[in-house]
């Protein structure tokens, strides 16, 4: 595989992690918009479920990274996924218990 380009090491793991993103998000922005991308896909429905399980098991992995990546999880992507009981009821499922799950409810306690 190519290297993936992008100035940001947390952006080049995911692609590096997840390379069927790659040709879906604009690599020009920032890792706050691009993780944001990702998770309107996981929100929308628009990944097949082997795509959504490769993305979950990334947003577990950085889950137990540094505390600036655990913000943009947290920021990026995971508040976008309690927009909908779906998307919650999803992340729930494809988390799977996994280092983010404890992140995930957290964000979700923070909005009721």
């Amino acid at each position: 595989m190519t290297q993936v380009m992008h100035a940001d090491d947390r952006v080049r793991m995911t692609l590096q992690d997840c390379p069927f993103i790659i040709d879906r998000v604009d690599l020009s922005e920032g890792p706050y918009y691009i993780m944001g991308q990702i998770a309107t896909f996981i929100r929308d429905g628009e990944l097949s479920d082997t795509e959504a399980a490769c993305v979950f098991a990334h947003l577990n992995k950085m889950a137990e990274l540094d505390g600036e990546t655990k913000n943009l999880l947290v920021v990026g992507m995971l508040e976008i996924l309690t927009d909908t009981p779906q998307s919650i009821e999803r992340t729930r499922t494809g988390l799977n218990r996994g280092a983010a799950s404890i992140l995930f409810e957290r964000v979700i306690r923070g909005w009721t």
